[in-house]
């Protein structure tokens, strides 16, 4: 019985525990939700009500601060009371005393007519600097020339320097009729000012609002001017752009705050390049370096977590929430990237360059499907714009691919090593290669995992990678043989069998027969994932001819037998004493129903000079060829 108390009090004390823990993580959602509504609500009061006024009924707007200003002055009381002769005296007195003897209404209605003219002066002055440094930003940047800001802030200054002059203008036509009237020669010299006191404040009031904001507006406009000021501040838009899009309160009221915010992200991710661009091409480069940095903090904000409001992703978060929004962002991301970098290399800005290239590959997002399959998409556009004959442009390129998942780099590799065949680039086309297996396959001769599942899966994917990295060398030394390149065949060849064994290149090649098209375009590997894929969307790589796939293979047989024959027998540094190794490639086996294997012996036969191969010049392992394709042997 005690027992059974001691655990029904340890249960009840749990849940008590349990109870408590979601009461306060409801109440902290709920706070978090109140506080993000309030921001949401806020901005997009500020947002639609001052853009509808400035921008979209921009003529309301002036007619509303005409009746504002107007009802104001004209509501503002005056002092129809005597001032008494002391205090005459006083101001006299006074007036004397700081040297403005003779201050009378007339001067005060001349400063009030001088100032408010001078304010014609100001607007033209206003209109020469705007059109001056709107055309100097736009020819820098086309996006951040339209800025929202700087057109509200000269509407404000327009409406505030109009709303100035027409209370100016109307407090001298009041001193005027004051000035004329019959009695007005024996009341003292300062009655009309005394008078209209309070209006004359409203027009000072008027008039110091409108130097306030002159100044500010010119500021902006000289600040615009500064290419390093104006991308900082559009790093740092972006930045409070995304922490509002993470924070953002969303429900349909607020759809159009949504599709806003995103424009303006749009437009800040837009004006950033452009303006790398300029300092790029002007030879900036501390300014560059630094900014490429901030924006660089700025995008990895899209990997990390946000406890605040629970969430684990901040990439994944949004594209769930607002999924094409988002997608739309990252694609403008990757293409100015892209086209930045491309740039840079075009003018012979390699530092820069390898710079971009950096921050193009940090732009991977691998949290979810369809973003990994945009980068793809771009990384083969990246890859096609590339000079794969300038050394530095495929290193930097290489060194980015090297920071990518595996399975994620095998398509561009496929690529990458197609279009070095097509231009017979044996040189970089070795280096490439070498590149190839170390991060796909030497990548991956890590310590295996102590956990018995852990391993499974891991050898399992090491396999997998490893047999796709063949499978993948294997259709590249087809296409050698289709279009006749006899050198890059030959080191092909050298190079299956130096590095791998021929159990592995039997496996491979018996999913090649199978799948011969396999690896031949970008989305082959995200069929299943995508729900709505479309084969004209796809791009498509250029795979192997159908009609000539066939005998191809029979010629890379003879080729990968004949080598690893002759390796074997040289008992060459790379040989394994292993039954794995020493398995023979599948020549017997494909030559067993052909008709026409002495015509294919006798082609590869024909041009063994070019191949680099020695086993050519090795008549026992010639004899063993022809007698694996069922010819007539030489006799000794």
């Amino acid at each position: 019985m005690k027992n059974f108390r001691i655990r029904l009090k340890s249960t009840l004390q749990k849940i008590m525990k349990l109870s408590n823990g979601l009461n306060v993580i409801n109440i902290k959602k709920k706070s978090q939700n109140i506080l993000s509504f309030f921001k949401t609500a806020k901005l997009y009061l500020l947002s639609f009500g001052g853009r509808k006024i400035l921008s979209e009924n921009t003529h309301w707007y002036f007619i509303g601060l005409y009746v504002i200003f107007l009802t104001v002055y004209i509501l503002c009381p005056t002092i129809t009371i005597d001032i008494s002769e002391p205090k005459e005296h006083f101001v006299e007195n006074a007036l004397r005393l700081v040297g403005f003897q003779g201050f009378s209404d007339t001067t005060v209605k001349y400063i009030i007519l001088t100032t408010t003219k001078s304010l014609g002066l100001i607007l033209s002055f206003l209109s020469a600097i705007y059109v001056f440094t709107h055309r100097e930003q736009k020819s820098i940047s086309p996006s951040m020339s339209n800025g929202t800001k700087k057109n509200s802030l000269v509407l404000f200054v327009l409406g505030i320097v109009f709303g100035s002059m027409l209370i100016g203008h109307t407090l001298a036509s009041n001193f005027d009729i004051l000035m004329h009237q019959d009695n007005y020669l024996d009341k003292h010299n300062l009655y009309a000012s005394k008078t209209l006191f309070f209006k004359i404040l409203i027009w000072i009031v008027a008039i110091t609002f409108t130097i306030r904001f002159t100044t500010s507006l010119i500021k902006y406009l000289f600040f615009s001017m500064s290419v390093d000021k104006m991308l900082r501040k559009s790093i740092e838009e972006m930045s409070n752009n995304i922490d509002f899009l993470t924070e953002f309160y969303n429900k349909p009221c607020f759809e159009k705050l949504l599709t806003t915010r995103y424009r303006n992200l749009h437009h800040n991710i837009e004006s950033i390049f452009q303006n790398l661009k300029f300092i790029g091409d002007h030879n900036m480069n501390k300014e560059f370096e630094e900014n490429v940095n901030s924006f660089s903090n700025v995008v990895s904000q899209l990997k990390k977590e946000k406890h605040t409001y629970n969430i684990d992703n901040v990439s994944s978060y949004l594209l769930e929430r607002d999924k094409e929004h988002f997608q739309d962002i990252y694609t403008s991301l990757l293409r100015n990237t892209l086209s930045l970098t491309i740039d840079l290399y075009k003018n012979n800005h390699f530092n820069k360059g390898k710079k971009l290239t950096f921050l193009y590959f940090s732009l991977y997002l691998g949290s979810e499907e369809s973003l990994r399959q945009h980068f793809i998409l771009s990384l083969n556009e990246f890859l096609d714009s590339l000079d794969t004959s300038n050394e530095r442009q495929l290193r930097d390129f290489l060194n980015g691919l090297k920071r990518l998942p595996e399975e994620q780099s095998l398509i561009i590799y496929k690529n990458l090593i197609s279009k070095l065949i097509l231009k017979k680039n044996v040189e970089v086309l070795t280096n490439v290669v070498y590149d190839f297996k170390e991060h796909i396959i030497d990548n991956n001769n890590q310590p295996l995992p102590s956990s018995m599942l852990a391993r499974v899966i891991a050898m399992e994917k090491k396999n997998k990678l490893k047999s796709n990295a063949i499978l993948i060398l294997l259709q590249c030394l087809i296409k050698t043989i289709e279009i006749s390149q006899y050198n890059i065949t030959g080191f092909l060849v050298k190079y299956l069998v130096t590095n791998f064994t021929g159990d592995e290149l039997n496996k491979a090649y018996g999913t090649l027969r199978n799948t011969p098209k396999a690896f031949t375009t970008i989305f082959e590997q995200y069929k299943d994932y995508i729900l709505q894929y479309n084969d004209n969307f796809d791009i498509g790589l250029g795979g192997l001819n159908d009609g000539t796939f066939d005998y191809c293979c029979k010629k890379m047989c003879i080729l990968i037998y004949g080598q690893q024959q002759y390796a074997i027998s040289q008992k060459l540094w790379f040989v394994k004493d292993s039954a794995q190794f020493h398995t023979p490639f599948v020549l017997a086996t494909e030559f067993e129903s052909c008709t026409y294997s002495n015509y294919v012996f006798q082609k590869v036969k024909s041009a063994s000079s070019s191949y680099g191969l020695l086993f050519f010049e090795d008549t026992t392992i010639m004899d063993d060829i022809k007698q694996k394709m069922s010819l007539q042997t030489t006799t000794a």
